[in-house]
């Protein structure tokens, strides 16, 4: 039986490409009836640079760089022979930097990664992938610009940093050269999430609690949200914030639009897409996938969720391995398991991760040999 492997990151637990030898150890312990094939998959999100770096061949290059409370930190992007720098918003931006009582989406800032974006253009790239998946910020990408040589001023002229709390008293700004080198580098940004900028299902609403925020917190970021967004609009004579994508790491995405003129696409289709994927799935008999958590939001386009869609187009069974489950799509997956089978702590689990999984794929390993 060929059977493809094909998880995503299992956050806090195992990056995918663990995810996938942990999987593949229990497989071959349980039958050598199994041909495998590890295909580690991503959506925008944690480790989605380093799987596109496995896949294009490219260098890492480590870069100091700040942390989003404006900390001295080592970061890295990849570089491939064709100059294709590849970023992660997360490995300087992202929430893991923080420990819990340090999150705070009103202090936190793009900065690092605006010196991370202009890291790989003095670096002579010729094109910039950016994964925004996971961050600590909902900054509406004012830290990214003022690292990249934008000012911005409040309405008594005084120069103010680019963060949430700033947001809502930006009165103008100024742009630097450094936009205009930019302009002239295709930027694509994979993005894990499609939400608009502001509104119900925006930012501020839907994931600036997940970054430390309480509902005070809520209302000042969405206000400054909607204020820098409406100037975006006029800068861009368009209504560029009401799209989808635009909400994407506090508002990254759309600053990355309106000022970088990049692409926002959708993160899983554009991994699944550089790694070929369609075609490990014609090769395959049944395909293994999995995530953190199989939830409601796993079938907004979350990597386990289009992998299933592409596998069913080709009429493959599809199985999912998870740290929890919560309203799995069973349309889509045919079979859920999660990899902890009784009450246990989380730090526990998450410790354990790799042993748990092995052991629930030995098991099903050997089912599935028993029905072959």
């Amino acid at each position: 039986m060929n059977i493809l492997l094909a998880p995503n990151s299992m956050k806090g637990s195992m990056n995918a490409v663990e995810f996938a030898d942990a999987i593949e150890h229990g497989l071959l312990r349980a039958s050598d009836q199994f041909t495998l094939l590890k295909c580690p998959v991503a959506d925008g999100g944690d480790f989605t640079a380093p799987i596109l770096a496995r896949a294009l061949n490219a260098r890492e290059i480590k870069v100091p760089v700040h942390d989003p409370l404006g900390r001295p930190i080592v970061a890295r992007y990849f570089l491939t022979s064709s100059r294709v720098a590849i970023i992660e918003l997360t490995d300087v931006s992202g929430l893991g930097l923080l420990l819990p009582e340090e999150q705070n989406p009103l202090h936190t800032s793009t900065y690092g990664l605006g010196e991370l974006i202009l890291a790989a253009v003095t670096g002579e790239a010729s094109q910039i992938l950016i994964g925004i998946g996971g961050s600590a910020t909902v900054d509406g990408g004012t830290g990214m610009l003022q690292a990249l040589g934008v000012q911005f001023y409040d309405q008594d002229n005084h120069l103010i940093d680019g963060n949430g709390a700033h947001l809502v008293h930006i009165h103008h700004f100024e742009e630097g050269d450094l936009l205009q080198t930019l302009r002239n580098i295709p930027i694509t940004v994979i993005c894990d999430v499609s939400n608009p900028l502001t509104g119900p299902n925006g930012a501020a609403a839907v994931f600036a609690p997940q970054k430390g925020a309480d509902q005070a917190m809520v209302s000042v970021l969405e206000q400054g949200l909607t204020h820098w967004g409406r100037m975006v609009d006029v800068f861009c004579n368009d209504k560029i914030h009401e799209q989808l994508y635009t909400g994407a790491a506090g508002g990254v995405g759309m600053t990355l639009k309106a000022f970088a003129g990049a692409q926002l696409v959708p993160g899983a289709d554009f991994v699944l897409d550089t790694l070929h994927f369609n075609q490990k799935l014609e090769w395959s008999d049944l395909v293994i996938t999995g995530e953190g958590l199989l939830d409601r939001q796993t079938s907004c386009l979350k990597a386990p969720f289009v992998v299933a869609t592409r596998a069913k187009e080709y009429n493959k069974k599809v199985i999912a391995f998870a740290g929890g489950l919560k309203e799995v799509d069973y349309s889509v997956f045919d079979a859920a398991w999660s990899i902890t089978t009784s009450p246990m702590t989380l730090e526990f689990s998450v410790k354990n991760a790799i042993s748990l999984t092995e052991s629930l794929s030995y098991n099903i390993g050997k089912l599935i040999n028993e029905l072959l």
